[in-house]
């Protein structure tokens, strides 16, 4: 993925056969990560008890939801989960008939670690849960799901958090935010009865080093096009140029408010990551960031260790500090949400994805900013390599609802 910063623009005068070459590296590398994605779910998730935790309530019938209970041995399910299973499968037999020695003998002959204490019941239990594998694919959510949709947040360490969780069969479609904390997670959620997010009047940046044409040709009508709804819709902003700093500060401190960069990177060249980090000095609020943050652009929402960015192979490099980005800057300052590429992107997939996304932030039911990316995803031919490479970090936002 980190080789994929080929634009279709540098292809647009190639031979027809080298055309036909690089989309077909596309559409392997595509298949690959969407290969590896289910091999990855099937293999560590595959355990029942972890794919309830992040299943849909509201796909349960009341009785399932009355004679589930995740109290009792939960370390030793949650163990017996994460452990890898052995590829030979149980016969299916009738485990009853099998005495407490056998069972435990069994669980281990599948490599399933369970603590000594547990009693029949749950031994079986344990056996029933592992020889089965359920990573079926989440229907997406729809704007009916929306009043009990709920979020997945994920706190991922150092190294996991490259990794798209998000494209995993079971988080498909849902809502899912990441965040580098428990505590960063407990004062969002502190602040977030006042949080939400204003899409009548928005600011932008778009194109600022005036070499994205094409992408100004597609966005630019979804503006106009929202501006000419009148009764205040009002979306103003920069084209072709870079923006003042005071445009770009006033923009991303307004409360509820939403500003949305399209263009190379993360936009450090409209608002570098040292001066978003110095609002939070310098400002008079103790949240100097209170917008909804949208970074279009290549590997906008990477965090990386500054002592591993100019490293061929990163895991080679030892980590001697946390890894870091423009979003996670944001984020520090006070944005309540940040949208941004885990990697490079070509341009008119992810323009076709950022057109889904704003026209579902802005639309007659809008929903969250969570379920907004995730449901933008299907718009992208690449559907894996451009469709996961947008996440979100904080916490799910509501727009407000207008008539």
């Amino acid at each position: 993925l980190n080789r994929t910063k080929e634009t279709e623009s540098t292809n647009k005068n190639s031979e027809e056969s080298v055309k036909r070459e690089w989309w077909t590296r596309r559409k392997n590398l595509d298949e690959g990560l969407q290969e590896l994605l289910d091999q990855v779910a099937g293999r560590y998730f595959r355990d029942a008890q972890i794919t309830r935790i992040f299943g849909r309530s509201n796909e349960k019938n009341e009785s399932e939801q009355r004679s589930y209970s995740p109290c009792g041995n939960l370390a030793s399910r949650f163990d017996a989960a994460v452990t890898l299973h052995d590829k030979k499968q149980v016969d299916s037999q009738d485990f009853s008939k099998l005495t407490v020695v056998k069972l435990k003998k069994e669980l281990r002959r599948l490599d399933i670690s369970f603590s000594s204490t547990l009693r029949k019941a749950a031994l079986i239990e344990l056996l029933l849960e592992a020889t089965k594998v359920d990573v079926t694919p989440v229907k997406p959510c729809t704007q009916d799901d929306v009043v009990t949709e709920e979020c997945v947040v994920l706190v991922l360490d150092e190294n996991l958090h490259r990794f798209p969780f998000e494209g995993f069969p079971f988080l498909r479609g849902r809502a899912v935010t990441r965040i580098h904390s428990l505590p960063f997670l407990a004062v969002s959620l502190l602040n977030s009865p006042h949080c939400s997010l204003d899409t009548k009047n928005a600011r932008f940046v778009l194109d600022p080093e005036s070499n994205l044409q094409k992408t100004t040709d597609r966005i630019m009508p979804f503006i106009d096009s929202v501006n000419a709804r009148g009764d205040g819709w009002d979306w103003s902003g920069v084209v072709g140029k870079y923006p003042s700093t005071d445009f770009v500060e006033t923009s991303v401190s307004r409360q509820d408010g939403l500003f949305l960069y399209c263009g190379h990177g993360g936009g450090k060249g409209s608002i570098s990551k040292k001066s978003i980090e110095s609002l939070v000095q310098h400002s008079d609020s103790p949240i100097p960031c209170k917008s909804t943050i949208i970074l279009m652009g290549c590997s906008s929402g990477k965090l990386m260790s500054i002592n591993r960015k100019k490293a061929g192979v990163t895991e080679e490099v030892a980590m001697h500090f946390e890894p870091e980005g423009i979003a996670l800057s944001y984020i520090i300052a006070g944005a309540p949400c940040v949208i941004g590429n885990l990697w490079d992107v070509t341009d008119r997939d992810i323009d076709r994805y950022s057109l889904a996304l704003m026209d579902s932030l802005v639309g007659e039911r809008p929903i969250s900013t969570a379920l907004s990316v995730a449901n933008a995803r299907s718009s992208c031919k690449m559907k894996h390599i451009v469709g996961l490479a947008p996440v979100c970090y904080g916490i799910p936002i509501f727009a407000k609802m207008y008539q």
